[in-house]
């Protein structure tokens, strides 16, 4: 990390190092917060608002952040042993093309689950999405709308309204709410209401022929 500044209170002990009310400041971020880290259990706590933030300079804390980007957020990060929690509050965000704001936390393990997300979001890039989160699309799209969200990846509770462009298809637009869910290559849902306005076909057989499973990708290549 290349810090440029940092006053504050740190207090080392044994096995742990605290901080509080520490203003750091980096090449294109300023940012003031607390935290501890335990040495022992390699475990990291922090509470931050930025403003502004480059993520260029906070790659060290997650190296899946783009280099290119601007905006302001309150962040915290727990980093347990098998367990990463992301939190993002009162974000305004610009990550390469993509525009956030809202609040989302995202729980890390062997996959993610989602908490009181509130997101509103213009030109979000999927593929950006993918490389921070390993969430998985029938091939690139760019998403503006609004969407509210809650759990993980087999049971997803959703409202949210949002267009759809795809570069081979054209625009579509989704308005939806209830849970849905994806388990062994298997779509579920549960008073899952959604209005399509319109669904292109082309973007419906991509999602359809979406691989199942890692054994299927090969086979379903030229399909999508």
């Amino acid at each position: 990390a290349d810090v440029r500044g940092l006053t504050g209170t740190v207090e080392f002990t044994g096995d742990s190092v605290w901080w509080k009310g520490v203003r750091v400041a980096f090449p294109g971020t300023r940012a003031s917060g607390d935290g501890r880290y335990y040495i022992n259990a390699g475990s990291i706590h922090l509470r931050l608002h930025g403003d502004p933030v480059d993520p260029a300079d906070i790659r060290w804390a997650w190296v899946k952040l783009p280099e290119q980007g601007s905006g302001k957020i309150d962040f915290g990060l727990d980093w347990t042993e098998n367990k990463s929690v992301y939190t993002a509050q009162n974000m305004d965000v610009r990550l390469e093309k993509s525009h956030v704001t809202g609040n989302i936390e995202a729980t890390v393990t062997d996959t993610v689950a989602f908490r009181d997300a509130n997101l509103r979001f213009t030109n979000l890039d999927t593929q950006l999405l993918t490389r921070m989160f390993g969430m998985k699309f029938p091939r690139p799209l760019t998403l503006t709308g609004r969407a509210a969200f809650n759990g993980g990846q087999h049971a997803l509770r959703i409202n949210g309204d949002v267009v759809v462009d795809d570069p081979r298809s054209g625009r579509s637009r989704l308005v939806g709410n209830g849970v849905m869910g994806l388990a062994n290559g298997v779509f579920t849902a549960r008073d899952l209401h959604v209005r399509m306005l319109p669904l292109q076909m082309g973007l419906a057989k991509a999602i359809d022929r979406f691989p199942r499973d890692p054994s299927d990708r090969e086979k379903d290549q030229h399909c999508i």
